[in-house]
C-alpha cells in the first residue's frame, strides 16, 4: 500500500477509486487496459476513448487530478518508473510518507 492510500480518505467516483489527501488533494489514478480503448477483437474503438477522456474531464471539473498508466507500463520492471511517479506526487503536494 502506498503512502498516499495510507494517509487518505478513498471512495469511488463513477467506476474509478479515488482519494484525498490528508491536505485535500483530490486524485485518480487509473490503470488503463486495451479494455478501455478497444472493441474485444482488439481493434481501436474511438466511441470507447471518447467515453473515458469525457470521464476524465468530468473528473477534471469536480476537482480531481487524474493520473493514467497504459497497461503496458505496469508490466515487470514497472516498479522505478511507478515509484517515481509517486514520489513526484508526493512532492508536488508536500505528502508526508507514513
Amino acid at each position: 500500500m502506498t503512502a498516499c492510500a495510507r494517509s487518505s480518505v478513498s471512495g469511488t467516483v463513477g467506476s474509478f477509486v479515488a482519494s484525498r489527501s490528508r491536505n485535500h488533494v483530490r486524485i485518480v489514478i487509473e490503470c488503463d487496459g486495451k479494455q478501455h480503448y478497444a472493441d474485444d477483437d482488439g481493434r481501436a474503438n474511438p466511441r470507447k476513448y471518447a467515453e473515458m477522456v469525457a470521464e476524465d474531464r468530468a473528473l477534471r471539473v469536480r476537482g480531481y487530478e487524474v493520473y493514467r498508466f497504459g497497461g503496458h507500463e505496469l508490466k515487470e520492471g514497472s516498479e522505478t518508473r511507478i515509484g517515481a511517479f509517486l514520489d513526484a506526487l508526493h512532492a508536488r503536494h508536500n505528502l508526508a510518507v507514513e
